[in-house]
């Protein structure tokens, strides 16, 4: 079984959590206990997103992404596939920023959130 960490990106089974199709994988940021973000092909500027660049992670093989940062994504670890990388410091820092100004994000997760991500702060 993996175990998440904090910034962590993963290939995650969302089956059943998106309402999309039956099987569903998608590539997501751990942000907290059993709490995820997703990464998205697509611009959401509704999600309030984080650009991130395919220089800098070799697992989105040249093409740019976005971090969906007002939607989380709540799933246990036996849903985790593959561990595809580490969300940068300075890409972590704009997913904090974000989360704390959504207005989407339940204050109770937003809390638990930002102090996970802070404790990854160097």
């Amino acid at each position: 079984m993996i175990t998440p960490e904090i910034k962590g990106i993963y290939v995650v089974d969302v089956t059943g959590a998106v309402p999309y199709r039956a099987t569903k994988h998608c590539v997501c940021v751990s942000v907290g206990h059993d709490k995820y973000i997703t990464i998205n092909t697509e611009s959401r500027p509704e999600y309030g997103e984080v650009k991130i660049n395919a220089s800098e992670y070799a697992f989105l093989k040249g093409v740019d992404r976005h971090v969906l940062c007002a939607r989380i994504l709540t799933r246990k670890p036996e849903y985790l596939l593959a561990r595809v990388g580490t969300l940068s410091d300075a890409d972590t820092k704009n997913v904090y920023l974000k989360i704390q100004k959504s207005a989407k994000i339940h204050e109770d997760d937003k809390k638990a959130i930002l102090d996970e991500l802070w404790k990854t702060f160097k």
